[in-house]
């Protein structure tokens, strides 16, 4: 019985613990013990998000953009897709094709309708930032303009798919692309 009491309280515990990062409106914060850094989340749907550009530098396959550290502090790095299949901290995973067209879908078919939610001013929460991308020849591009999000899904031998977000065009849709490009990722909470 005594066993039965003290399994019962451990696991109250443990929810209350998980849970507690996440507030009633469905906003909290998560510590990536790896470097310290707090991230924002979110619960956008039945989904919970890390609603920042990563943050951690890997030791190979990510950079921040023009080479220049200083932007890693607000946009996150860019990482190739081998690199951001393995770069979010334990308990969170790189989105799925599937994730994000579930979060899409939280917005309707239309890709201008998903990109005016999913913005830093959007109601999402998912705040984009538009981070830019590195090709594989070392140019950076898009700075400001352009949010590309690696997501685990590959396409073939050599594209993944991931998430866009085109400032110029007000579109959000998914797309696939060659693995070697560099890319910001963010994090979905493992069920």
């Amino acid at each position: 019985m005594k066993m039965n009491v003290l399994a019962l309280l451990i696991l109250i515990i443990s929810s209350i613990f998980i849970n507690s990062s996440i507030n009633a409106q469905g906003s909290g914060k998560f510590t990536d013990n790896r470097d310290g850094y707090v991230y924002k989340i979110e619960k956008i749907g039945n989904q919970v998000w890390i609603v920042e550009n990563l943050r951690y530098k890997t030791s190979s396959g990510c950079w921040a953009y023009d080479d220049d550290e200083s932007y890693a502090s607000k946009y996150g790095y860019l990482y190739d897709y081998e690199t951001a299949k393995t770069a979010c901290p334990s308990g969170w995973t790189l989105p799925s094709k599937s994730d994000f067209d579930t979060l899409l879908e939280n917005y309707g078919e239309d890709g201008t309708a998903a990109y005016k939610e999913l913005i830093t001013d959007g109601d999402s929460g998912f705040s984009t930032l538009f981070g830019g991308c590195r090709y594989d020849n070392g140019i950076f591009y898009g700075l400001n303009d352009y949010a590309h999000f690696w997501s685990a899904s590959e396409q073939s031998s050599r594209h993944a798919w991931f998430l866009y977000l085109f400032g110029n065009h007000k579109k959000a849709g998914m797309g696939t692309f060659h693995k070697s490009y560099g890319f910001s990722v963010r994090c979905l909470q493992v069920n």
